[in-house]
C-alpha cells in the first residue's frame, strides 16, 4: 500500500470516527434534571421497539411472578433493544486514532521513499 493511500484511508476513518458519534447524538435522549455529563453517561440508542400482538390484563400475581416467568403478553425478543451510547463513542475513538495512525504511517512511508 502507498503512502497516499494509507494518507487517504487515514483521513477517511479519522472523519468517520468524528462523525460517527456526532451524527448519533441528536437520537440520544436528553435529561435536564440529570445534566449533560449523567445524560451521557445512560444515554442509549434505540434500535427497533415492538408493541405487544394483544392486550394482555394485568393481575397482582403477575406483580410477584414478573422476574420468575417472562411476560406473555410481549414476544420473545424484548420490547425494545437499544445499545447505549458509550459504545458508538467508544468504537469513533478507536476509529480515530486509527485513521491518525493510518496517516503518520502514510507519511512515514512517502518520507522514507524520499517522495515530496
Amino acid at each position: 500500500m502507498t503512502g497516499e493511500k494509507r494518507k487517504r484511508i487515514g483521513v477517511i476513518l479519522a472523519l468517520v470516527g468524528v462523525g460517527l458519534p456526532l451524527a448519533l447524538f441528536p437520537f440520544a435522549p436528553y435529561h435536564a434534571e440529570r445534566g449533560f455529563l449523567g445524560s451521557l453517561s445512560r444515554m442509549e440508542i434505540l434500535l427497533w421497539q415492538t408493541k405487544p400482538e394483544k392486550p394482555c390484563p394485568h393481575s397482582p400475581a403477575q406483580d410477584r411472578m414478573l422476574f420468575a416467568y417472562p411476560d406473555p403478553c410481549f414476544p420473545i425478543p424484548a420490547e425494545y433493544f437499544t445499545v447505549p451510547y458509550g459504545y458508538f463513542f467508544a468504537l469513533g475513538v478507536v476509529l480515530f486514532f486509527g485513521g491518525l495512525g493510518l496517516l503518520i504511517l502514510g507519511y512515514m512511508y512517502e518520507e522514507k521513499r524520499g517522495v515530496s
